[in-house]
């Protein structure tokens, strides 16, 4: 059992106003535009990494701050798996590094942030893909979010007897694993809304916010070290440690057949992410994980939340939201990328 969860922002026609970017931000715009803004292109490079920058500041405002991934477009500018925290500085550093032995970081595209949380309840991976251009049906802002169980994380030092024993209170009786379920959506949802609210203020009137609770079909969750596809970027679990944070999706529907436990209104999913099937009603036991080794696909799109890349034009958003102001919407306020800029990357330009 894992949760996944979208927020779409659509931007176009908002009439917004922005401040240029600055720190990290301003100076990926100065890289990528030479510091000019003489073209529509470097106009709408500048507009876009603001939007990037009032992103960061809002995910910052509430504790978010450990990124895995930054990328524009195809080029990987930052990636970090230690999790150290506020590391804008540290992927500056990086991208003058690269710079100087000749990096060419081309068309900007699409700008892509993601981060990881963890609240204690659930381990999170949040990955917010902001377009140039997009296709007509999908908008320029979409955040995907995955989440497994911080509660069920197996620690390195523990054995598999000592973890069972620890969760076992989890998967006591029906009351008990609803009750856990339960938290866990409810925590995901309260989160997702948390983070959408400052984007209804500032952005647009309304956001959309999609999330399932999945589970990966039982014989594909055995052995997942071995089974699980690439845990590289676009993998449904890029990000998690399969050791450690995906070690319960190997076990979970032992446990579940253990004590006898139903469970309904879930989606039933290979590990890549692709959704076999849903599941409502009265839901399902032990057996029926058993009966269904093979599901037909979907007949529709419609139960997969995943995002796929945009590359057709008929956005035009970044056109639509206004020039930059002396407000403070997208003001970043610390100094994330300090003095480190320098006059290689073209300083922090815009704001600064």
């Amino acid at each position: 059992m894992y949760l996944q969860g979208k927020i779409s922002i659509d931007l176009r026609d908002t009439g917004i106003k922005l401040l240029p970017p600055k720190n990290f931000f301003g100076g990926v715009a100065n890289l990528l535009t030479k510091q000019s803004w003489s073209t529509p292109y470097q106009q709408e490079t500048f507009k876009l990494m603001a939007v990037a920058q009032a992103v960061n500041k809002i995910l910052r405002d509430s504790n978010i701050d450990d990124v895995i991934r930054i990328a524009i477009g195809q080029t990987v500018v930052y990636e970090d798996f230690e999790s150290a925290p506020n590391d804008f500085e540290l992927a500056m550093q990086k991208l003058q590094r690269e710079i100087k032995v000749g990096l060419d970081l081309g068309f900007l595209e699409k700008f892509d942030l993601i981060f990881q949380h963890n609240d204690g309840l659930l381990n999170y991976i949040i990955d917010f893909d902001i377009y140039r251009e997009h296709e007509k049906d999908r908008s320029p802002i979409e955040a995907r979010f995955t989440a497994v169980s911080s509660e069920l994380k197996k620690e390195p030092d523990e054995t598999q007897d000592e973890y069972v024993e620890r969760t076992k209170e989890y998967f006591s009786c029906q009351e008990a694993f609803d009750q856990f379920r339960t938290q866990a959506e409810t925590n995901f949802e309260q989160f997702l809304n948390k983070i959408a609210e400052p984007f209804k203020g500032e952005f647009v009137d309304e956001v959309k916010i999609e999330t399932q609770l999945r589970v990966v079909k039982k014989e594909k969750s055995v052995l997942i070290n071995s089974s699980m596809p690439d845990m590289g970027y676009g993998s449904e679990f890029y990000g998690f440690d399969p050791t450690y944070d995906l070690y319960y999706l190997t076990y979970w529907h032992n446990r579940l057949g253990l004590q006898d436990l139903i469970m309904s209104d879930f989606y039933y999913v290979d590990p890549s992410g692709d959704v076999l099937g849903q599941v409502t009603g009265e839901g399902w036991s032990s057996e029926n994980f058993n009966q269904f080794d093979s599901l037909p696909q979907s007949d529709t799109g419609s139960a997969d939340i995943d995002i796929t890349d945009a590359n057709s034009a008929g956005g035009g958003w970044l056109d639509s939201v206004g020039d930059f102001s002396g407000g403070d919407f997208g003001g970043d306020t610390d100094s994330s990328c300090g003095s480190s800029c320098g006059s290689s990357c073209g300083g922090c330009g815009g704001g600064e």
